[in-house]
């Protein structure tokens, strides 16, 4: 895999986000080759409440045992501004409870979220 590669795999499409290809980056961001690039991606759509859903919606998916994707989004989902994470505070939660601690969010954060 290259990046021109993981560029033509782009997730965003014109008719929203592609589940499966987001699922494909979030596990390519766990290869050390391709994690700053596919950070820099992300960081330009966290405030898309679209990717937002999905990135819980991979988090919280028990059917799902994909664990790089899993971790990936919880990473991304630590990312997000503070307002968002206080808007989906259940979610966070929810995702808190996850016995992996790769899998928890707020796991990511380097402060204290007494903010929640």
């Amino acid at each position: 895999m290259t990046i021109n590669e993981l560029k033509n795999m782009n997730p965003l499409l014109k008719n929203g986000w592609k589940k499966k290809k987001v699922i494909e980056y979030l596990i390519w961001h766990s290869n050390i080759q391709f994690q700053k690039w596919i950070e820099e991606y992300f960081e330009k759509y966290l405030t898309d409440y679209k990717l937002v859903d999905l990135l819980f919606d991979i988090v919280l998916d028990d059917d799902f045992d994909g664990s790089d994707a899993k971790m990936g989004a919880a990473y991304f989902i630590s990312k997000l501004p503070e307002n968002i994470l206080k808007e989906k505070k259940t979610l966070l939660l929810q995702a808190q409870e996850n016995e992996i601690f790769a899998h928890c969010p707020l796991s990511y954060l380097d402060k204290s979220y007494d903010w929640l």
